[in-house]
């Protein structure tokens, strides 16, 4: 992800408080899980990075919230089940708008009035309601 791209532009928003991410126990393991394959290890290494470093940044800008029993048993009619979660989560918490680029979650557009957009998607229509603001690189 480098320094100018929109997943890079969704993280700035989130350490300026100007956009709140949420995760749960199942997606910080599913994380951490990714961040730690072997391959991803020459990338971290590359940025001055470990997986241990993104993991804590994980834990500092995403707010936890676990799914309440009655999402959380909620059947997701989605490809990938352990995509489920994304939207258990979202129906819990009354997020409208899941940010991700997975295929399966962007072919399930619209569940329940959740919205999934990638995030070019949602940096170019942030940009223009908030046009004045800029979405500067935190380094």
């Amino acid at each position: 992800m480098g320094y100018k791209s929109p997943s890079r532009k969704i993280l700035n928003l989130s350490l300026s408080k100007r956009l709140q991410l949420i995760g749960c126990n199942k997606t910080l393991i599913e994380f951490c899980e990714k961040v730690k394959l072997p391959r991803m290890k020459q990338y971290w290494e590359k940025k001055y990075f470990s997986s241990d470093k993104i993991i804590q940044d994980y834990q500092t800008l995403v707010m936890m919230h676990e799914p309440t029993e009655k999402y959380e048993e909620t059947e997701i009619p989605i490809r990938d089940p352990d995509d489920a979660i994304f939207f258990q989560l979202a129906m819990s918490c009354g997020a409208k708008i899941i940010i991700s680029n997975d295929e399966d979650a962007l072919a399930l557009n619209g569940y329940e009035g959740i919205k999934v957009i990638t995030p070019e998607v949602f940096i170019n229509a942030y940009q223009k309601v908030n046009p004045t603001q800029s979405i500067v690189s935190a380094s």
